[in-house]
Formats: structure tokens, sequence, C-alpha cells
């Protein structure tokens, strides 16, 4: 059986590679020669989700696919860049006779959701659209090294030495690890789950709050906490950029995802996987935060956490 991972280069590409069989499994990236510069050699292949020519070379003789595209962040008018993608991979792996895609997308509350993660959402439906069967697993937080939203959470559970709580910091999630999302992906690329929608969620149902409170105690610091009586996220995206050494886009589209609860809908993809129970947040935070340890030199990992100390105890935001 050869898989395709489209976004092979992006966070989650990165992990599922690690675990896919080099042997079966091609890496997609619109720029095969600078990835293989950066990660090394592999079985890197040009794909590009906009790209009709790219997309049916990759394609070829694939028996399913791992689509890990997405363009939050990337700036202009990505949700019609990501609807255009999803209905030109649907056409184009019919044509190539692919038996399966599989699709990580997320969480999409009722009523207003956020704009990538209404985006997302249609992104699986067009997938669905065509005649290949499609299995849709669907993440709220995903906690690792290089993630997005672990990064968000991460700065502001370190650099706060008060933790400032805007009213929509109770609304409730299932954090999971990235090394339990790229299992799942894995098995369902090896022909795990119906075609459908599916949960990745963590083993527990928190508040941001709690999730914020459990990051900063596995880093071993003590924080306290301040109410404040935001009713929305708006004001909040400012201060959050202050504390946060993400992107301002990122930062906008992720604070928007927070208005709402992000609570699993669907029956989660874990019943598919025989005996398999994802790890939870502590252990999962433990993990990364060594992980991350790992990838600086000693000299700096040293300087980060006494710089992390001394804005925690004398009260300064970095």
């Amino acid at each position: 059986m050869t898989c395709l991972i489209m976004g092979a280069t992006g966070f989650v590409g990165r992990h599922l590679r690690a675990i896919m069989p080099r042997e079966t499994t091609r890496w997609g990236t619109r720029r095969p020669v600078a990835a293989a510069r950066a990660s090394g050699p592999g079985p890197w292949v040009a794909c590009d989700a906009n790209d009709e020519a790219s997309l049916r070379k990759a394609l070829e003789g694939v028996d399913s696919v791992a689509y890990l595209v997405h363009g939050m962040g990337s700036g202009g008018d990505y949700e019609a860049r990501e609807a255009e993608a999803a209905r030109l991979l649907a056409r184009m792996a019919e044509a190539q006779g692919v038996g399966r895609i599989v699709y990580l997308g997320g969480v999409c509350p009722e009523g207003h959701p956020s704009h990538h993660l209404q985006s997302r959402a249609r992104t699986g439906r067009l997938l669905a659209s065509g005649r290949v069967p499609v299995v849709e697993l669907r993440a709220s937080m995903i906690v690792g090294p290089g993630s997005d939203s672990w990064h968000l959470v991460r700065d502001l559970s370190y650099r706060l030495p008060v933790m400032v709580l805007p009213r929509w910091l109770r609304s409730r999630s299932a954090p999971v690890a990235i090394w339990d999302v790229v299992e799942a992906l894995k098995a369902a690329l090896e022909g795990a789950g119906e075609a459908g929608i599916y949960s990745l969620p963590g083993p527990h149902i928190l508040s941001s709050e709690e999730i914020l409170r459990q990051v900063a105690d596995c880093g071993g610091l003590k924080t306290r906490a301040l109410r404040v009586p935001m009713p929305a996220p708006g004001l909040s995206k400012w201060w959050i950029r202050g504390v946060t050494g993400a992107p301002w886009p990122i930062v906008r589209e992720l604070v928007e995802g927070l208005i709402q609860d992000l609570e699993p809908e669907h029956p989660p993809f874990w019943d598919q996987m025989e005996g398999y129970a994802p790890m939870d947040l502590k252990t999962a935070v433990v993990r990364t935060l060594a992980e991350e340890r790992r990838r600086v030199s000693p000299l700096a990992d040293a300087w980060e956490h006494f710089v992390a100390r001394q804005f925690t105890t004398r009260g300064v935001v970095p």
C-alpha cells in the first residue's frame, strides 16, 4: 500500500513522517528540493494542492492520501484557496484511483465558529463530495513541539506572573497529544475505520483555564490568577500578542477559535484502534517540554529557564 502525505513539511506532517514506513510513503511538498536540504533526503515528491499537474503526478499509484494542508495565517483569501484545493483533490483522487483520503480537520462548534474552523469543516465536506471514501478526524488543541496552539498556551503559562483570565477562557476542549494524532492518521491510512467523521479527543475535557494551569504546573511555575470581565477575546488578542512569539495572523485566528466550546461531537476514532488509549494532558506536556529542550543548546535552554523565572518572580511581562 502506497501512501501520500500532503503537507509533509508541516507540524503534523513532520511527526507523521517519523512513523510511516519510508518504502511505501511519499512526502508531498511544494518545494521538495528545499525540504530535502532542510530535513534530509527522503521520498520527497513535488505536490502543490492547488496545481492540477503537480497533484496528478504525485497521486500516481497511490492507495491512500493523508491531507494535512491548510492555509491559516498564510494571508489573503486562504479560505477560497482551501476550498479550491479540496475540490481539486476530490476530483484528482477519483481520476487516479485512490482508495481513501484521510483528512485532519478541527472541531467545529455550532453557532458562529471562527473563520479557520469554518474553513476546516468546509474542506471536509468538499473532500467527501467526491467518490473516494474520506475519513475525517477532528481534533481541538493539539499538544506537541511545533504546534501553534501549544506555543500560545505555553507562552501564556510561562510568561505571565499573573494569569489574566477573561470569561472566554472557561470554554472547554479535549486537548490531544500529537503522538496520538499521528497514530490515528497512520491507522486510518492503513484501513482502520469506515468513511465518516470521527473525533480525536484527549482523555479529559478541560477549560482553557485548566489547561493553562496544568501547563504551568508541569513547568514548575507557581502562578496567580486574576479574573477579568472581558466578554469576548477581541481586546485579549492584543495582550496575548505581546506575550507570545506567535505571528499575529495565527494569534488572531486561534483566539477567535477559543470563544466557543470545542468538545468532541463525533464518535472517537480510538474505538477503531483496538486497545488504544491516548495520553493525558500532563504526560503530553512533559514530553513536549522535554523534546523542546533537546532541540536547543544547553546554554540557550539555561538562559530561557533563567529569564522565565525572573519574569515570573518580578512581575514583568516580556
